[in-house]
């Protein structure tokens, strides 16, 4: 188990890391690299803390095999310690020794019941709907990071949460274009 990993990532990696709240909302439009900055550092916990679990949510399967999956995957493969045989992909789960890395779907809202984790990341956390995340957010332990476009409207169930911190970044914050 490497006790240390080399990784190059945007200000996103920091917001989480410094945050004061236990939920955060990173708020970015396109090419911010906050959903590659929060896998980074879901790869980071789960190097750091034998035994973690984490689920990482979003609205479709589809979605969910195109972008967070691959990307997850891709840093994976980058950092050299990709290996196939730690993925299960009818589950959707890599397991890292003790720890595991879950990927969801809303559309099965029973699964959303039975599952429990010490991290949540909902990526594109605006298509998920707040029955969905209610039911995520009461079997998390430990952070929950929300991520999603600027687009959203100021009356989105996502906008009215308290207790929360915001960053907002944009393609300027990302020097890796």
């Amino acid at each position: 188990m490497p006790s240390k990993i080399d990784i190059q990532t945007t200000i996103t990696y920091g917001h989480i890391e410094n945050a004061k709240s236990r939920i955060t909302q990173h708020i970015g439009g396109t090419r911010s690299g906050k959903t590659y900055a929060i896998l980074q550092y879901l790869l980071v916990k789960m190097i750091e803390q034998d035994g973690i679990n984490i689920t990482v949510v979003r609205k479709s399967i589809p979605v969910l095999k195109r972008s967070v999956i691959k990307d997850f995957i891709d840093i994976l493969k980058e950092l050299t310690i990709w290996n196939e045989e730690d993925y299960n992909s009818t589950d959707k789960v890599w397991r890292y020794y003790n720890s595991t890395i879950t990927f969801l779907s809303t559309d099965d809202a029973d699964k959303l019941r039975g599952i429990k984790s010490n991290i949540l990341f909902i990526d594109e956390a605006s298509e998920v709907d707040e029955e969905s995340y209610f039911q995520l957010s009461i079997r998390t332990t430990g952070q929950i990071i929300l991520a999603y476009n600027p687009t959203v409207s100021p009356y989105h169930w996502l906008r009215q949460m308290g207790d929360c911190d915001r960053y907002i970044t944009t393609y300027k914050d990302n020097p890796y274009l």
